[in-house]
C-alpha cells in the first residue's frame, strides 16, 4: 500500500523538477512587526502562482499511484465574489470505499491594480466545503515564503486523503475534523468545543444528533 510519506516524497521530487520560484518570508516576525503599508502591498503576485503548480503535481502523483479519476475544472465565475474566477483545477475521484472527491480548485483574485492573486482552494466533495484556501492573504507583511506556502497546501491534500475527514457546516458556523487536528468557528452562540466534538465523533462514523440544518460532508481515508 502507497503511505503519505511515499505520496508527499514523490510530489517534492515532481515539484524539484519545475523549478518555480522560491523565497524567503518578507519579515521575520520574531524580531520584526511589518510596517503598515507591507498589509497593502503585493510585491511579486504572480510568484504565488506556484500553488496551482503544487495542485498539479499532486493530480498527477494521486492519479499515478493510487488510481483516483481527474475531472478537470473549467473557467468559472463566483456570483458571490466576483472578483475570484475559477482559471482550471481538478476533481479528483478516489477509489476507496466511503472517500469523497478532493478538488484542487485554481483561483485568480483580482486586484485594484497589478496582475491577479493566483490561490489554490482545496475543497471536499464541493467546492463551497473549503479544506484550505492558500495564500490565505497574499500581503506583503503576511508572506510566510514559499516553502511554509507549500507545507500548508500539502496538508491540506493529505488531511483528506489520509483521512477519516469530516466537516460540518450550519447557519453561522463551521466544523471540521480529521485525525491531525480540526476546529470550529462563526457564530459565538455555539460552543465550539461541542462542535468540533460532533465532527469528530460524526468522522468516526457515530450516529449523532446534529444541530437543525447542518450539511454534513464526511470521507474515509484514500490509502485503505
Amino acid at each position: 500500500m502507497t503511505t503519505a510519506d511515499e505520496l508527499q516524497a514523490l510530489v517534492e521530487q515532481r515539484y524539484a523538477m519545475l523549478d518555480g520560484p522560491s523565497w524567503e518570508p518578507a519579515y521575520d516576525w520574531d524580531t520584526t512587526v511589518p510596517p503598515d503599508e507591507a498589509y497593502s502591498r503585493v510585491t511579486d503576485p504572480d510568484r504565488y502562482r506556484i500553488v496551482h503548480l503544487r495542485a498539479g503535481v499532486w493530480t498527477e502523483v494521486l492519479a499515478e499511484r493510487l488510481g483516483v479519476r481527474v475531472e478537470p475544472l473549467g473557467s468559472l465565475p463566483d456570483p458571490e465574489h466576483p472578483s475570484r474566477v475559477v482559471v482550471g483545477g481538478s476533481r479528483l475521484v478516489p477509489t476507496a470505499s466511503g472517500a469523497r472527491p478532493l478538488l484542487l480548485v485554481e483561483i485568480e483574485v483580482a486586484r485594484e491594480s497589478g496582475p491577479p492573486l493566483p490561490v489554490l482552494d482545496v475543497a471536499l466533495d464541493r467546492p463551497d466545503f473549503v479544506v484550505g484556501g492558500w495564500p490565505d492573504c497574499g500581503c506583503d507583511a503576511c508572506d510566510t515564503g514559499s516553502a511554509d506556502l507549500l507545507e500548508a497546501v500539502d496538508d491540506s491534500v493529505l488531511s483528506v486523503v489520509t483521512g477519516p475527514y469530516a466537516m460540518l457546516r450550519g447557519h453561522g458556523w463551521t466544523a471540521e475534523w480529521h485525525p491531525d487536528g480540526g476546529g470550529a468557528g462563526g457564530d459565538p452562540a455555539y460552543d465550539t468545543d461541542r462542535l468540533c466534538s460532533l465532527a469528530e465523533r460524526v468522522a468516526h462514523g457515530e450516529d449523532v444528533v446534529l444541530p437543525a440544518g447542518t450539511e454534513v460532508v464526511v470521507s474515509r481515508g484514500w490509502l485503505a
